[in-house]
């Protein structure tokens, strides 16, 4: 017991002076915050309108530095978005002071979504504290989706209605056969037809099986066999197909197509064949002289109701020794001349010089054709050609020369660059040219024609201009400064101008000045410029051979137009461990937070690199932001007892720590009183003795308080 109790003195002696050195340096423990969580989208997706199952990536970030647990994620879709019921409660665990905890959710976009960026609301929970105080805490977050509406549905097609049989007996079969095509992107469903006319009730016909599906882009050929009535008259039927379908939302489209056949009481082909008649001819030019060639052209008509099939011309019944035929043969092919349809064809010719004139000189023409049931017919037409003698000419007045109206064109310009940024100044330069060889222009006003948009305004200057003269043939250059409105969105814009002038003109003696004007147009490229702000940067200005860096920032897109494909990546001689990094479509005002680990790979030396942001904009064209950063690399520190091996901090020595190691995500009272308590050795010791000086003492009292008990009952 006195053993112990001298030990107790010792340390008490020992550990004193470390007690008040441990109270006299005012050190605090940090204080654990409340946990902060927040909904980060890795990135935003573009997604059509009808599209399943696809992927929404997003982190569940803690911004505190207190660890917060039972994370419950809430998820809240709109209209527009449809998450199967097991992922609208999500519980994602615990998630460490600063940690992110990543999470992925299916989803279906409705097909009546319009476009646009859409958005999944998320509501949050979690508990902190110890077994004898816990707090839950709420939190909201959302992220975005952009999301491209479908196409219009365009209605179904029906093509190529046809019969085996254009003319059938009353009483026979004929099949009817057609083609229905789907011109959208998306299916058609429940496709079914009704046919009304003739064949309305014949056999085989009043049914034609519905398609559950065409495809998109897809066609699908129709075909049923019908019987026509035995009592159906003769004559030309017309009749309509029908057909309805719904698309993927179930709108109801749909479409119809007529055609006709013809029905007769027998195979004989009299009073209703089909009638080819020579309708009108004539010779150009009208006033052929002998000797000279001439086009003969001849107009046919066919009065039949049935389509004259491989129909022939053949011309002939001519003086050969009057008229010359230039064909290579004197039969053409007219092919098939429906009914009522016209046609013509045509012949050179040469009249001999002995062609009689003012007379009229025979010919004759041969038409030879068919019907569908094979029967052929020939019939002929006379023609006669005639040479009229010339007149004689009336002597007319010496003309006067004509001149050309002259016109002044805008023969080239420039903006002094491919595109010019919406809000900035800019000088448009273009040269006015005088077509005209034999005119001067003079009191030439130019005007700047306003549009619908008002994009451009002239800068210190008129919407007007005034140019005294342009010789013929000669130039003349203008340069105006515009501003195109700092709201213009990218496109292409015209500029009109309206140029009106004069020029004076001669005519029998007399001068006089004529009035013109004329419009030109000229286009430019207008483009919104691009305005990535990066905040918050955090780079380490000295990092260690071989280790390892984080770099995080904000970045703002206070650009007009939306960044498209963006990724973020380095340039010089550092990388991110995972590569470039894949941010996807970025809307205009869109802002988040970034952070990456970058590897050191070099030596020691100070480096400098770029932070890239590479992009696609509102024009398609890859388009470039860059952020310059410094970074000192030095080597990694040693131990310094043993100049060949090092030091072994169990063997003894100095620990040298060169800078203590600070949390960047930390606020500063926090950061200075963990470097405080680490960074002093001193301290750690005096905590560490003070412990034990407590424990030992409840040692001490328990076995007096035991040794007292076992005398007490000693004595009785």
């Amino acid at each position: 017991m006195k053993k112990i109790i001298s030990f107790i003195i010792y340390m008490v002696m020992i550990l004193t002076p470390t007690v008040a050195t441990f109270a006299a340096s005012g050190i605090e423990m940090p204080e654990f915050q409340t946990p902060a969580l927040s909904v980060k989208q890795t990135y935003v997706p573009t997604v059509d309108a009808g599209s399943t199952n696809n992927q929404l990536e997003f982190e569940i970030v803690n911004n505190s530095f207190s660890i917060a647990y039972d994370v419950i994620v809430t998820v809240s879709p709109d209209n527009c978005f449809t998450v199967g019921a097991e992922y609208y409660i999500i519980k994602a665990g615990s998630v460490s002071p600063y940690g992110t905890v990543k999470l992925t959710i299916p989803y279906d976009v409705a097909f009546d979504t319009r476009n646009g960026v859409h958005n999944i609301n998320f509501g949050l929970s979690c508990k902190s504290g110890d077994i004898f105080n816990i707090q839950t805490h709420s939190f909201t977050g959302s992220t975005n989706i952009i999301v491209n509406e479908i196409e219009k549905i365009n209605t179904p097609v029906i093509s190529n209605v046809s019969f085996e049989n254009k003319s059938v007996i009353a009483g026979e079969k004929n099949t009817l056969s057609f083609t229905v095509s789907n011109p959208n992107s998306t299916d058609l469903y429940n496709v079914s037809f009704n046919i009304d006319g003739i064949i309305t009730g014949a056999t085989d016909a009043e049914h034609i099986e519905n398609i559950d599906v065409i495809k998109a882009g897809a066609s699908v050929k129709v075909s049923t066999e019908f019987t026509t009535f035995t009592e159906t008259p003769e004559g030309l039927y017309d009749f309509n197909i029908t057909m309805t379908a719904t698309d993927a939302i179930g709108e109801t489209h749909s479409t119809s197509k007529g055609a006709y056949f013809t029905v007769t009481k027998s195979s004989e082909f009299t009073e209703h064949s089909p009638k080819v008649i020579v309708d009108s001819y004539s010779l150009s030019p009208t006033g052929v002289q002998p000797g000279k060639t001439a086009t003969l052209k001849i107009n046919l008509t066919n009065l039949g109701i049935f389509t004259a099939e491989n129909v022939k011309v053949s011309l002939g019944g001519y003086d050969s020794t009057q008229i010359s035929l230039r064909e290579v043969t004197s039969q053409k092919n007219a092919r098939n001349i429906d009914m009522n349809a016209k046609t013509s064809v045509e012949y050179s010719i040469e009249l001999s010089k002995i062609f009689p004139q003012d007379t009229q000189v025979p010919m004759v023409l041969t038409l030879t054709y068919s019907d569908a049931l094979g029967n052929f017919y020939t019939d002929e037409a006379n023609l006669t050609i005639m040479s009229v003698s010339p007149t004689e000419e009336i002597e007319k007045p010496e003309e006067q020369p004509v001149y050309k109206t002259p016109k002044i064109i805008i023969e080239s310009f420039t903006a002094g660059r491919d595109t010019i940024n919406a809000g900035e100044e800019f000088n448009l330069t273009f040269v006015l040219k005088n077509t005209s060889e034999d005119f001067d222009v003079e009191n030439i006003t130019i005007l700047l024609q306003n549009d619908s948009t008002n994009i451009f305004t002239p800068v210190s200057a008129s919407y007007s201009y005034f140019i005294e003269k342009i010789p013929a043939g000669g130039t003349h250059e203008i340069s105006i400064p515009l501003l195109p409105k700092i709201s213009a969105e990218s496109n292409i814009y015209a500029i009109s101008f309206s140029i009106d002038y004069e020029y004076l003109t001669k005519s029998n003696g007399i001068s006089a000045y004529v009035q013109n004007s004329v419009r030109e147009t000229l286009s430019v490229k207008v483009v919104q410029p691009i305005n990535i702000e990066l905040s918050n940067v955090y780079i380490p200005e000295i990092v260690y051979e071989g280790d390892m860096f984080n770099i995080s920032f904000n970045y703002n897109n206070k650009s007009r137009s939306n960044l498209y494909f963006l990724n973020i990546d380095l340039e010089g001689d550092f990388s991110f461990i995972d590569g470039k990094q894949e941010m996807g479509s970025i809307p205009s005002g869109y802002s988040d937070m970034f952070d990456g680990m970058v590897q050191v790979g070099v030596p020691a030396g100070e480096y400098t690199f770029d932070i890239v942001f590479n992009f696609k904009d509102a024009m398609n064209k890859d388009a470039q932001f860059k952020y310059p950063c410094t970074v000192i690399v030095e080597s990694a520190p040693v131990w310094n007892n043993d100049p060949m091996m090092g030091d072994d901090p169990m063997m003894g020595g100095d620990i040298i720590i060169d800078e203590p190691i600070i949390d960047p995500m930390l606020p500063t009272a926090q950061n200075d009183s963990i470097i405080a308590f680490i960074g002093n050795p001193i301290t750690l010791i005096a905590a560490s003795c003070v412990l034990v000086t407590v424990i030992i003492i409840v040692i001490v009292i328990v076995v007096k308080k035991r040794k007292k008990a076992l005398e007490d009952g000693a004595d009785e």
